[in-house]
């Protein structure tokens, strides 16, 4: 249930493959139940500008999108130096939630 819960608090209709992509992103991430609320309240703040916290396709990471917004990509630089997250640069502005830095 808990990973229905996570799913749906960042704006995904859980199924199956979801959560269980969910679960191995959970478990490669250290220190997830310290930042867990964090992530979802970033979630919360950036989806109004176009931004959003999603599942990676190609590794065990949460991949928040900034959609190249200069003003999302600030909040989401400001969030984890606050909260001592670690971000890997991914591809055009976007990065990936490697856990607690």
């Amino acid at each position: 249930m808990k990973y229905e819960s996570i799913l749906m608090q960042l704006g995904f209709n859980p199924n199956n493959s979801l959560k269980e992509e969910l679960k191995r992103v959970v478990s490669s991430m250290p220190c997830f139940e310290k930042i867990e609320k964090h992530i979802i309240n970033l979630n919360d703040k950036i989806k109004v500008y176009g931004g959003q916290i999603g599942l990676s396709s190609s590794s065990n990471y949460f991949k928040i999108k900034t959609q190249d917004n200069e003003e999302v990509i600030d909040i989401v630089e400001h969030w984890a130096k606050k909260h001592k997250i670690q971000l890997i640069k991914a591809t055009n502005n976007n990065y990936y939630i490697a856990g607690r830095g």
